[in-house]
């Protein structure tokens, strides 16, 4: 879609493809299929042109242009009846001249032909403009010559060249079934303890107050209050500075880390990740055909690479790393920010679960430091909320808001306006700083019992070595273990652990396992411990 209609089109998407048919858009006597389905695309094309009167493009460029959009994408097909003049004017507000202006460049250039008493329809040169320049038959192609074929076979070969320890039998763990009643499942907040009825009742408002904007979503960045309510609480809580303008609302860090890989990398592009590191953002730069290098951890979070090798992109953890834990240092911080700095290199800040700590208070976000705008930062309500509420943020730099709206436009919608007002409501009426302070008390307790039953029970195997933080912890293998066999037993007795190992590039792995203890109360902890000694028996013992 051309640029121009980003300005004005609000719901132009549901117009992409063919104009649906509706035999309800008529009156007395049957008429034929044909004149039913123009009758139809007529009344459909003035449902999806909506004017922008802000707009400093003329109304006669919106219309036009519009209109050529859907003769392009096929919402318009040869020989299709367009609104007459009157009924353009009587429809959109415009003045008669307006839409006779409309229907004289739409001419001139070829979409349209007009006949006195006949109207004005599509043109079928128009539509053969369109197949011009097509691809050959499916049939004559060989497999190589397939559009993006050879761009997939070489993301696919990326895989090979990975360690054996992280090939695609062991980095993607079969986790068809998860869910929070599944013991220790990792990243899964407690629902148990959600404010249903609150939550509800702040949807219902939402609805019951819901604007045009709102529906529309017609703001790629999301709903403005919004942003701005998420401007004010990321300062105070996290220390990020940011004006609403910078604040992007998307589905959850996940989609902010995909989009940010589209806006700053390219096929081929060299990107670094912390080796551990977290297998959704791996995964997303190997899809992406990134040349994937890993940077080692040692007790101070990432560390500073020597040379980025031209890298485009590092991606990190440092609030509560991901898998093992741990905090960033502040001096590790300011080190990682000169080297962005000196090596032109950005930083994808993942501060997903920052909003719990559990031993004193957290510390301020990477961002909240970064003098030279190398930082693009991603938080999520995902994890504090439910999963599937599907809502997160992303906070770029001022000089790279457009681009990432521009691209933002092509490749998704925001999130339903209504739930964005409802959480909007969420946040102002103190129920989210409510349900976050219990969850701390909740969280911290299931942390504090979780490292106690691993001591316990596995403590001659296994040692936590995380932070008191998040919702998952990292214990580390005592002895040689085969952690990928023993997780996928746990894994048959419902239980899910995925094995440190997994989550290592190119360092060498460390063995053990990961496992949440968000979701789970005292009596599902000490039930799952139980199943994991029987499971595991004499093959916690066995060497690799």
């Amino acid at each position: 879609m051309p640029k121009l209609l980003g300005e004005f089109l609000t719901v132009n998407s549901a117009m992409d493809g063919p104009l649906p048919m509706d035999e309800s858009n008529h009156f007395g006597a049957q008429p034929g299929p044909r004149r039913r389905r123009a009758r139809a695309s007529r009344a459909r094309l003035l449902e999806f042109l909506v004017i922008n009167r802000q707009s400093p493009v003329t109304v006669v460029d919106q219309v036009a242009t519009a209109i050529e959009h859907l003769i392009v994408t096929g919402g318009l097909k040869s020989g299709d009846l367009l609104p007459s003049t009157r009924e353009l004017a009587r429809t959109l507000d415009i003045g008669r001249a307006t839409a006779l202006s409309v229907i004289a460049r739409l001419s001139a250039e070829g979409f349209v032909e007009t006949r006195v008493g006949s109207g004005s329809r599509v043109r079928a040169r128009s539509a053969d403009l369109l197949t011009a320049s097509a691809a050959p038959a499916p049939s004559s192609l060989k497999r190589s010559q397939v559009p993006g074929a050879v761009a997939i076979q070489q993301q696919v070969a990326l895989l090979d060249t990975l360690p054996k320890h992280v090939s695609r039998s062991t980095s993607l763990m079969d986790l068809q079934g998860l869910s929070v009643a599944t013991p220790f499942a990792p990243g899964m907040p407690a629902i148990d303890q959600f404010p249903y009825h609150t939550w509800s009742d702040f949807c219902a408002k939402s609805w019951k107050h819901a604007t045009a904007a709102m529906l529309e979503t017609r703001d790629p960045a999301g709903y403005r209050p919004l942003r701005e309510a998420l401007a004010g609480y990321l300062a105070s809580a996290r220390g990020v500075r940011c004006t609403a303008d910078q604040v992007i609302i998307v589905s959850g860090a996940q989609h902010a880390f995909d989009l940010t890989l589209r806006v700053l990398t390219q096929p081929g592009d060299r990107v670094l990740i912390e080796d551990p590191g977290f297998l959704g953002a791996r995964n997303a730069m190997l899809s992406a055909g990134l040349n994937l290098r890993g940077v080692p951890l040692d007790e101070e979070g990432v560390m500073v690479p020597d040379d980025n090798g031209g890298a485009k992109l590092l991606y990190t953890t440092p609030s509560h790393q991901y898998p093992m834990g741990r905090t960033m240092s502040l001096a590790r911080r300011r080190a990682l920010l000169e080297w962005a700095r000196r090596t032109s290199c950005f930083i994808f800040e993942d501060d997903y679960s920052s909003e719990f700590r559990y031993d004193g208070k957290p510390l301020p976000s990477l961002q909240g430091s970064d003098e030279y705008s190398r930082v693009i930062y991603a938080g999520t309500f995902n994890k504090i909320m439910f999963p599937s509420l599907r809502l997160g943020y992303l906070v770029v730099p001022e000089e790279l808001v457009d681009v990432f709206l521009s691209i933002r436009t092509w490749s998704d919608g925001c999130p339903p306006g209504v739930i964005q007002a409802a959480m909007l409501q969420f946040i102002e009426r103190g129920a989210f700083y409510s349900h976050i302070r219990r969850l701390r008390e909740i969280y911290a307790a299931r942390h504090s019992l979780l490292c106690e039953l691993i001591s316990e029970r596995m403590g001659l195997m296994l040692s936590v070595v995380s932070d008191p933080a998040g919702l998952n912890l990292a214990a580390v293998a005592k002895r040689p273990i085969d952690d990928v066999a023993l997780s996928r037993r746990a894994r048959n007795a419902n239980i899910v652990c995925p094995p440190l190992s997994q989550y290592f590039v190119q360092a060498e792995p460390q063995r053990g396992f990961q496992f949440g203890f968000a979701s789970s109360n005292e009596a599902q902890m000490r039930a799952a411990i139980d199943r994991l000694e029987v499971v595991w028996g004499q093959g916690a013992s066995t060497a690799t």
